[in-house]
Parts: C-alpha cells; structure tokens; sequence
C-alpha cells in the first residue's frame, strides 16, 4: 500500500516539475531560470536534510510524513490555481519551488526510515530496490502522461492532478501501522518536543553534531556517503548525454532519448536484481561502485550510437543496483537512534548535490565535449572508490537491535 501511494505520488512530482519547467520558460523565456528553479527546489536538500535527520529521530515519522505530505499538497494546488488563473509569476514560482525544497528535505529521510519501520532488517534491501523500481517508472510515467496534460490543457492541470495523488498517499499513510525498531535511548533530539525554545534549539544542535560525530566514527558508513555523492554526477542526464548524441554520434533528439531510455531499462533491471540480492552493505556497494566506474568509462570510448545504447543499458542496471545496496547497507548498519541523521545525509548527497554536480558536469562538457563531461564522471566516482575502499571493507560494530518480541513472550511463558 505504501508503495502504491508513493508511486502514485512520485509520478505527480514528476508531472509537476515538467509542468513548472514549462511554466517558467512560458513566462520569461530565459533557460537560465529553468536551471536556477531547478536549484532552488533542490537547495535545501543539500544544505538541511542533515539538521532535518534531527527531526526523524526524535518525531514519529508517519505523523512527519503526513505533514509534508499536507504541504506538498497545498503547494500543488496553490501552483495549479495560479496557473489557470494566469496570476502566476516567476518569482512567486521560485518561492514555492523553495517552499517545497524545505518540505522535501524533511520528507526525504523520514520516508526512508519509515521504510524500515514497515518490513524490518530482513526485507530492507527488497523494499529499497523497489523504492528505486517506483522512482524509476516514475521517472517514465510522469513526463509522459504530464506531457499529454500539458499539450491539451497546459501546465494548470498537470498541478492539480499532482494535488490529487497526496490525497491517495495521505489516505494510506493513515491506515498503515508500522512497527518501528525503536531502541532509541533518550537523546538531545527530545528537546525538540518539550522545554523552552533556548532548550529546543540546544537540544537540536546537540543531536545534530551527535549525529556527524557517529557518521564521522564510522568509515563504512562515511564511505558509503562519499559514494553517494560521487554517483549524483550519473544522474545528470540532460548535462552530457545530449552534447554526445548532437557532437558525438550526430544522432540529435532521437539518439539523446534513446540513450536515456536505454538507461531507464536497464535501471529497472538493476533495482529487480538488487531486489533479489541477500548480502546488502559496504564491501559489496564498492565493488558495484568500481564496476559502474569502469562501465561509464567504457561508455566513453564507444564508437557508433549502437554500442553506447548497450553501455548505457548495462551501467543503468550496475549503477542503480549500487545505489539500492548502498541505500539498503547505510539503514542496516545505521544505529537506530542514529537512523535519521544517517539519511538525513544521505539525502544530502543524493539526491541533494545534484545541482552542484550538475553544473561541474556541465561545464566540463561545455569545454570539452560530451565525451569528456562522461569522462569526468567515471573519474570521480573511481576516485571516490579508491579513497574509500578500506575504510569500505572495514568491520562494522555489531549492531544493536532489540530482542525479538515473540521470543520474549515464548521465554516467559
């Protein structure tokens, strides 16, 4: 059921950042706005999805959850109305685009720590690969049914619409019960909740640098992280991909969307196959970490549109299966009470450095050609892999989790 709403709902966003795309350049004409809103929505993840981890540590995340779910939604709407009454206008675009940047940072981790409140250690590595399935159809779905919004009655339903998918994640967000693995001992994030604001704003910078002080003791874990931010750079389809289709293989808009499908299959793939993978954690995200490297490097010598189409299908299937073990390991080998702040910077490095990324990729290949943008990706991940491999591979302190409830009833019966 979760799972359901969620894909319901990511499509909407989907529809509703290919909507806002069109709206902006309708209103200004300037491609330079287009990016700068990108950025604006994806801002906050950068830079507050790890104070953000305060909060899902210390609140119950279904209820986070619903708030944000709530916010999304009057954002939506607010956007649609805007547009069909033709009041909108860029700058009150780029303050809802922020407005729902801040309610993703929260949402981000909350949602993947909620995951793991729903079907526990033994399933996580199931239940993230089909975290990635959803996001990846999504990715599909969105743009297309968007898109045929958008050509019949413009960008104000395609808002709407998206407004209607919260309701259907709202509704199960309700009805499910989760069972939080919730040996949180007492920490500072409770001052969040209770006491005056001098004692709030302590409480929550005291879990805050608890949290990086965890991450920072852990080289597993801060491997994991680095290469979470490395892979960002993959993501960025629309930086290089369409320079090496027009300047490297003269193929244009057709041999661009056929790389970028290529890539979506092959990303289905992977999260099926990660699905379906029992040993979830760091030695095994280095080691599909140096495979997408050398994959994405391979890609970068092929010569006809034929072969690359078969690289980008392979490394879209080694590349999300990396991101949903290494998604999968981080909330395994995550203490609970630290659970939160861990995807907190998560998010933080993916999803939340696209932008930054983004723009290096883009200036790279602005200079150098398509070729050299991949190039330039491939590199930095192998890098990141080199620098994090031991620490990788080091042993994890045994986790504590807490005795299994039935077990307990049967003990003391």
């Amino acid at each position: 059921m979760f799972f359901s709403g969620q894909l319901l709902s990511q499509t909407g966003n989907f529809m509703q950042i290919l909507a806002q795309a069109w709206l902006v350049l309708e209103l200004s004409g300037s491609a330079l706005d287009l990016g700068l809103v990108t950025a604006v929505q994806f801002l906050p993840l950068l830079l507050l999805s790890p104070t953000a981890g305060v909060l899902v540590d210390g609140i119950d995340r279904r209820r986070l959850l619903l708030i944000t779910q709530t916010l999304g939604l009057l954002d939506a709407a607010l956007l649609g109305l805007l547009a069909l009454t033709g009041t909108a206008t860029v700058p009150v675009i780029f303050t809802l685009a922020l407005f729902l940047g801040l309610v993703g940072a929260v949402e981000s981790p909350a949602r993947q720590v909620l995951v793991f409140d729903l079907v526990g250690s033994q399933l996580i590595g199931n239940a993230v690969s089909l975290n990635e399935v959803t996001i990846n159809f999504a990715r599909i779905l969105g743009p297309a049914v968007g898109g045929i919004l958008l050509t019949a009655w413009g960008p104000g339903p395609c808002f709407l619409v998206n407004a209607l998918t919260y309701l259907v994640a709202l509704w199960v967000l309700l009805v499910i019960h989760p069972q939080p693995e919730l040996d949180r001992a007492p920490h500072p994030a409770a001052g969040l909740v209770e006491g005056g604001r001098r004692r709030r704003m302590a409480g929550a910078l005291a879990a805050f640098l608890d949290g990086l002080r965890y991450v920072g003791g852990r080289p597993d874990l801060r491997g994991l992280l680095v290469l979470a931010g490395a892979s960002a750079m993959i993501f960025n389809f629309g930086v290089a991909l369409p320079v090496l289709a027009e300047s490297g293989f003269r193929s244009g808009a057709r041999g661009y969307g056929l790389m970028v499908a290529a890539f979506g299959a092959g990303a289905l793939v992977g999260a099926g196959v990660a699905a379906a993978d029992r040993a979830p954690g760091a030695r095994r995200a280095r080691v599909l970490a140096l495979l997408t490297a050398l994959l994405l490097l391979a890609s970068v010598a092929m010569p006809t549109l034929g072969w690359e189409l078969v690289l980008q299908a392979v490394t879209g299937t080694v590349s999300i299966w990396f991101v949903a073990i290494a998604n999968a390991g981080l909330l395994l080998l995550s203490s609970p009470p630290m659970r939160g702040r861990v995807m907190g910077l998560w998010s933080m490095s993916l999803p939340g450095s696209t932008p930054v990324t983004g723009v290096l990729v883009g200036w790279i290949t602005s200079v150098l050609g398509g070729r050299a943008g991949l190039a330039a990706v491939a590199v930095t991940l192998l890098l990141c892999v080199v620098l994090t491999w031991s620490g990788l591979g080091a042993q994890p302190p045994e986790p504590q989790r807490p005795a299994d409830r039935g077990s307990e009833d049967r003990r003391t019966s």
